[in-house]
């Protein structure tokens, strides 16, 4: 009798301990997928965020995109007016509103920044310049910036969300 209540309590150790090992195993599943999910929400969102940018870009590089600047009169910097442009300002829009929305790093945020400040500079250059030349040194600025984005997007989806390279944790 004895021997059968301890092969019974054995037996029930044994499903308690697999029944511990498996939620263990399946909770690890869940982080891990949860991390990929949020990865992909950032990489979706920094890909729209520098394609949106790269496409106005290409569009104000046209020759036949009109580029004006609107003065305000308070010294400040004109703001640049796009004939044919809001498409590519609302995208702009949308994938800023995603990037804000994941808050990334510190470093993706100022090199965000950087591309916005970039195009703008490039778009008032194009404007001084009208449809006869492309402001070369502009475009040089806001290409690296763009490249700088990258970088630092890369470093934030590798190291600073627990997330290597190859997408499965350290």
């Amino acid at each position: 009798m004895l021997a059968t209540i301890a092969t019974a309590v054995l037996a029930l150790l044994g499903v308690l301990l697999g029944a511990l090992l498996s939620d263990r195993s399946q909770r690890r599943s869940l982080t891990h997928a949860d991390r990929m999910a949020e990865r992909r929400a950032r990489e979706d969102a920094y890909i729209g965020y520098l394609s949106a940018y790269r496409q106005f870009r290409r569009f104000v590089q046209q020759e036949s995109a009109d580029v004006e600047i609107k003065e305000f009169g308070d010294g400040s910097l004109g703001v640049p007016v796009i004939g044919g442009g809001s498409d590519y300002w609302t995208r702009v829009e949308d994938a800023l509103a995603r990037l804000e929305l994941l808050k990334p790093s510190a470093q993706v945020h100022e090199a965000a920044e950087a591309i916005r400040s970039a195009f703008w500079d490039f778009a008032r250059a194009r404007a001084a310049l009208g449809h006869s030349r492309l402001p070369t040194d502009d475009l040089v600025t806001l290409r690296q910036a763009e490249q700088d984005f990258i970088r630092a997007v890369q470093e934030e989806l590798a190291n600073n969300r627990g997330i290597n390279s190859k997408g499965t944790p350290p």
